[in-house]
């Protein structure tokens, strides 16, 4: 499988994650929530990495450092916070339709100035009319 592949698995994996998250916003609190799928996460993880441990996707990585330490300690923080900030969205009355567009138009472009910023990339015109369209469509959905 090639990154293409993998992108559109992780599409349909957050989808299932995000309409999931919508349905228990009002069955239990999102700190709960957030603990509990972090929790089925680690387990789901430990599983694969028991079954991939002979595969060089896992054995042919190098001994992690303290900076790598930190930065997935913070990843995984910020995903925590996020499933709960994520949930509260729909528990003060946020519609899936309207949260989920502006949670995602907002990654794209705090995604574009990553990186712009930090990994120098460069962005086409193509690419910035895409973005000024979401932006475009966000202000048509917040609209009264």
């Amino acid at each position: 499988m090639n990154w293409i592949h993998f992108s559109i698995l992780t599409v349909i994996l957050y989808s299932v994650h995000d309409v999931l998250l919508k349905q228990l916003s009002d069955k239990v609190s999102p700190t709960i929530a957030s603990f509990l799928i972090n929790a089925a996460a680690t387990i789901s993880l430990a599983i694969m990495i028991f079954l991939w441990r002979g595969n060089n996707k896992i054995s042919n990585q190098s001994p992690l450092d303290l900076k790598t330490w930190a930065l997935l300690i913070v990843a995984g923080c910020s995903l925590g916070a996020a499933t709960i900030t994520f949930m509260e969205s729909f528990m003060k009355g946020g519609s899936f339709s309207i949260v989920l567009p502006i949670v995602y138009v907002g990654i794209i472009l705090m995604s574009l100035l990553v990186g712009l910023l930090f990994f120098k990339e460069s962005v086409s015109n193509q690419q910035w009319i895409g973005i000024a369209l979401s932006l475009c469509g966000i202000y048509l959905m917040l609209k009264p």
